[in-house]
């Protein structure tokens, strides 16, 4: 729950599970989990990225992301949102190829909100393991809380 009035931390609501590579994780049907690539990388301030998946797992019912976007200067493992969009239990070996990183050079001028990643105030910065929503860290979330607290009073 991301409302505030809850008191319950969204960490609440996440099991955290480390399976090694080459062990199968049984994905269940409509079930979805945050995983991590074993890759670090490191986009230049020219280049940012998208995550694709590979046909022949989206074939099999598999998503690996929901949020495909990888911002310019972005540093660290990148967290997949893995769905099982299938009717029938999906094995995942892990360490298998089940994404794709596309590159794309940036002509925008950098270090703007949208560009550069590793500035002051970003929410993602270099993880090496799945990490838990931060949408309590975005400025529009205060900004927003703050008009909802003005109107009830």
């Amino acid at each position: 729950n991301l409302d505030d009035k809850s008191g319950i931390p969204i960490e609440a609501f996440y099991d955290e599970k480390y399976v090694s590579v080459g062990e199968d994780f049984i994905l269940h049907p409509h079930q979805f989990v945050l995983a991590s690539t074993l890759e670090y990388i490191s986009l230049p301030s020219d280049y940012y990225g998208l995550v694709l998946g590979r046909s022949s797992w989206g074939r099999l019912g598999l998503n690996i992301a929901t949020a495909t976007a990888v911002n310019s200067g972005y540093k660290g493992c990148l967290t997949l949102e893995l769905r099982n969009l299938g009717e029938t239990p999906l094995p995942l070996k892990i360490g298998a190829r089940i994404a794709q990183l596309c590159l794309i050079k940036n002509n925008a001028v950098k270090d703007t909100q949208y560009g550069y990643y590793t500035g002051e105030g970003k929410k993602y910065v270099g993880p090496i393991q799945p990490e838990i929503p931060k949408i309590k860290n975005d400025k529009d979330w205060e900004v927003i809380s703050h008009y909802k607290r003005q109107a009830h009073t």
